[in-house]
């Protein structure tokens, strides 16, 4: 759970049911999604003023997560961004630059070589953003339910949508998921400290429900046989430009590496990637890190307390939220937000119903229909 400054809920809490042990799949994953050693902001413990986040120009940015021998990285840097200096836009509502920059600017240092390389190539730059917003950022855009769907407009996930005792199945997976996070997480919510109140029934203690927050969307791993050719581009993509995530494949999804317990409301909105963790360069603690669309009641309402949070883990048979996932949504929710597209995409879902071009079997993905009207 997370360590807070003001917080006395310190007590591990023991569940009843008898848990198995790690199946050799998960074991396996929690062995090579190592913590990550990735140079950031500041030291929550040096005493030093934290930076305002992103503020620094996409150069100096570029620059300071370039790697030891960086001669090769700058000139590949240096002809990526002249490419996009020299871009005429192809009309006044064209983000392809914004987000080509935001893409180089946010990308973890392993990818960058891979977008700066991809600019230079590729001809058609307004088809490159569009792919990478396509395959790497929306799917990764959850609507924020306890089971996002985030790759179709026209299905939800529902009894109607799944093979035969599929989602019975699912929903004993979530509801066990939500223990495990729990029993690691002492009945906590990791950002805001209240207890679920399934854990601890105390009525002196403040409680608020949770969920087991997936980091990457329960969606990417939940989808027809129609939706498989895009997915599997969708997965390729991610673990090119996010290497560090190479071995999460869709079959971890509900590994609890992948999960936070989180308040309900900071749930919704973490999907929404209104809000992230930003690594820093000490274990397990996190920078978090707020977007212009986070309604602001939720700091008055005392649901982000602080600056920077601590994971502890207070059962060792569960891992803690990986820092090369959180890593990717970050990374991804800064791009989503410095591209100038989320208020396209949040209009596409409000306008949802009203779309008269969807696939009747729900197969549309919800980012091609964006993407025809950038």
């Amino acid at each position: 759970m997370l360590r807070l400054a003001d917080s006395e809920r310190n007590k591990s809490i023991a569940m009843e049911d008898d848990i198995p042990p790690l199946s050799p799949i998960a074991a396996a994953l929690r062995a090579k999604l190592a913590p990550l050693h990735i140079k950031t902001d500041v030291d929550p413990t040096s005493g030093e003023s934290p930076p305002a986040s992103t503020t620094s120009s996409l150069p100096d940015s570029v620059l300071s997560d370039a790697p030891p021998s960086s001669t090769t990285f700058l000139k590949k840097m240096a002809a990526a961004l002249k490419i996009l200096d020299d871009y005429i836009p192809e009309g006044p509502h064209d983000k392809t630059v914004n987000i080509l920059r935001a893409m180089i600017k946010h990308i973890p240092t392993l990818g960058k070589e891979e977008v700066f390389a991809d600019i230079v190539k590729e001809q058609d730059l307004a088809g490159l953003a569009r792919h990478y917003m396509n395959l790497v950022v929306f799917p990764l855009r959850a609507k924020g339910n306890s089971t996002p769907a985030a790759w179709s407009l026209s299905s939800r996930f529902s009894e109607d949508s799944l093979p035969e005792g599929e989602f019975e199945s699912q929903q004993r997976q979530q509801a066990r998921l939500k223990k495990d996070c729990l029993r690691r997480d002492n009945g906590c919510c990791l950002i805001s400290g209240f207890l679920d109140p399934s854990f601890d029934s105390d009525p002196s203690k403040d409680t608020l429900d949770t969920e087991a927050a997936h980091v990457v969307p329960f969606a990417m791993a939940s989808f027809s046989e129609v939706q498989r050719p895009w997915a599997e581009q969708v997965w390729s993509e991610i673990h090119r430009l996010f290497p560090d995530a190479k071995d999460f494949e869709p079959e971890h999804i509900n590994d609890p590496s992948n999960c936070l317990t989180l308040e309900s409301t900071l749930h919704r909105h973490f999907g929404k990637l209104n809000w992230a963790l930003e690594l820093t360069t000490k274990p397990n603690t996190y920078k978090v890190v707020t977007f212009s669309k986070l309604p602001s009641g939720i700091r008055r309402m005392g649901l982000l307390p602080n600056e920077y949070v601590t994971f502890v883990a207070h059962d060792g048979r569960y891992p803690l939220p990986c820092p090369s996932l959180l890593n990717l949504h970050a990374a991804v929710a800064h791009i989503y937000h410095a591209s100038g597209m989320s208020d396209d995409f949040e209009q596409i879902l409000e306008a949802r119903t009203e779309i008269t071009c969807l696939a009747p079997d729900g197969s549309t993905p919800i980012a091609h229909v964006l993407m025809m009207m950038i």
